[in-house]
């Protein structure tokens, strides 16, 4: 599956991976852990529960988001997980 939103810019950026979150995936159901907090940085654990809407295809898959915080605002996000099947 290509990876069309891997990098945004901007609050324009984000609505429009938001967008394309939406159009391409349905969400049966998530779970987000309590946040971890080291400085200017926060980790939180992801899980989902997915149909990719183009291909049918549903899938489970747990990552880690970490984000930057500069002058009170997030500004970078990175997100891990594995792509094996």
């Amino acid at each position: 599956m290509a990876e069309p939103m891997k990098e945004v810019h901007g609050f324009e950026g984000l609505s429009k991976k938001g967008e394309w979150w939406r159009e391409n995936f349905e969400v049966h159901g998530n779970k987000v852990s309590d946040p971890i907090v080291a400085d200017n940085h926060f980790a939180v654990t992801f899980w989902m529960d997915t149909t990719h809407k183009p291909s049918g295809q549903r899938s489970q898959m747990t990552e880690i988001g970490v984000y930057q915080v500069k002058d009170g605002k997030i500004w970078r996000e990175q997100f891990f997980y594995n792509t094996e099947e």
